[in-house]
């Protein structure tokens, strides 16, 4: 039984880390791992939603960077006519 419990497991692990990399690969960065887990699972879903939260706030960062620039350029645009 403790086989086939750790079995399980790993099986509901892989699955729902593959489920959030489909879904982060597909624009979705609000998906991550959620069910509790032990050991190594337990160090995959933490590190695959550090890894989405990183790559949320990367695309956060260039949005507000993206903003800035296109109201500079407006700016200037805006001062030249």
């Amino acid at each position: 039984t403790q086989m086939v419990n750790a079995r399980t497991e790993n099986e509901m692990g892989m699955n729902e880390a593959v489920e959030v990399l489909k879904q982060v690969a597909n624009g979705d960065l609000t998906s991550k791992m959620s069910k509790e887990y032990a050991g190594t699972f337990k160090e995959i879903k933490n590190a695959l939603n550090t890894a989405v939260d990183k790559i949320k706030d990367v695309f956060g960062k260039i949005n507000g960077s993206v903003e800035v620039v296109k109201n500079a350029s407006g700016e200037i645009s805006a001062g030249s006519a």
